[in-house]
């Protein structure tokens, strides 16, 4: 371990920047899910504006990043509070933060780009088979079947782990060499475990729609609980049977 790293003291700085890095932003972007739900114009940030409108994608990514701010940036608390504790002797401690955010967020955005683009190549491959209609009747429970084979690997396990506990992964991964940069790459890490633990779960916002706010709130709040809570070992099977089951009940 780095002697650049500190032991966190619990209480020794306000916990107002939490409220303005974190809870605002979050509250924020729900806001605008809402809007962007109610407004004619909300069906340009949805995905399946993709089947008819490509140049859509960039709308549908930028609504991609505020579903991320919405659902995800709250499930980062626990860590970036450990890590705002370990920096809180330096000068520019919510900087660093920023810096975090701003990792994770990177990871995430790429990911739904990479995400958007496979969207957009399997709706282009329906659409030239001569079977659409069947083929795309298959998409949205194969992506539930998906996600709840995933809930039992592994790699899931092994993600959700690393999640739950954020001291251990500060200690890891923060040196201060070179702070901003440091930290930036934490996020970056963080950001790369959190897809590892959740990637699949986000996947079926494209079977269900990514303006689906009630779906939102639920799996925001799963992913939440089973990033953050050990004790909670149960859910991911748990979900992991729910998704299996919404599959069949879709397919059949």
């Amino acid at each position: 371990m780095s002697t650049a790293f500190q032991s966190p003291t619990p209480g020794a700085t306000s916990r107002r920047w939490l409220y303005t890095l974190v809870i605002l932003p979050a509250v924020v972007a729900w806001m605008v899910l809402w809007w962007f739900g109610s407004s004619p114009s909300g069906r340009y940030f949805q995905h399946e504006e993709l089947a008819t409108n490509k140049s859509s994608a960039p709308l549908v990514l930028i609504g991609w990043v505020v579903m991320i701010t919405a659902m995800m940036l709250p499930s980062t608390a626990p860590l970036l509070a450990v890590f705002r504790r370990v920096v809180g002797a330096r000068p520019d401690p919510n900087r660093l933060v920023v810096a975090v955010i701003a990792g994770y967020g990177a990871v995430w955005t790429l990911v739904g780009g990479i995400a958007i683009l496979g969207d957009s190549i399997i709706h282009l491959l329906v659409d030239a088979s001569s079977t659409t209609s069947v083929a795309d009747r298959w998409i949205a429970p194969a992506v539930l079947a998906l996600a709840g084979v995933y809930q039992f690997t592994p790699l899931k396990r092994r993600c959700v782990t690393s999640c739950q506990s954020p001291f251990v992964f500060v200690s890891r991964h923060w040196r201060g060499n070179d702070p901003r940069w440091d930290a930036f790459r934490l996020g970056v890490a963080h950001g790369w475990f959190c897809v590892g633990c959740c990637w699949t779960i986000m996947l079926t916002m494209f079977a269900v729609g990514m303006g689906n706010l009630g779906w939102m709130l639920l799996l925001g709040a799963v992913m939440g609980v089973e990033k953050n809570v050990a004790s909670a070992r149960w859910l991911g099977p748990t979900v992991g049977v729910g998704l299996l089951v919404g599959a069949a009940v879709m397919a059949f």
